[in-house]
């Protein structure tokens, strides 16, 4: 993900709690008890490691060929549903 993303990823201490801890991170900071959700994670989240992205240029064009992929597939699915909405609504 770190190569995907162009910037490092922060691993937690326990990998099988990320899930409950994300959610309550994201309450503490809605409800008040932290400022932010960058503060909720600093102050309830344990550092387990970081995986720093690769350098490699064409590493990079590859993500970045594959994310305009996701793109056109993504506006590509909204044209076809739109058809079918029209479809459906033509009677």
């Amino acid at each position: 993900h770190a190569d995907a993303l162009g910037m490092p990823v922060f691993l937690p201490e326990e990998p099988s709690a990320t899930m409950p801890l994300g959610g309550a991170m994201l309450a503490a900071a809605a409800a008040g008890a932290y400022p932010s959700v960058h503060a909720a994670m600093r102050g309830m989240g344990g550092l387990g490691s970081v995986v720093i992205p690769q350098s490699d240029p064409s590493l990079r064009r590859f993500h970045d060929a594959r994310y305009e992929i996701f793109l056109r597939m993504q506006r590509h699915q909204q044209e076809y549903q739109a058809l079918e909405r029209a479809a459906l609504s033509a009677d």
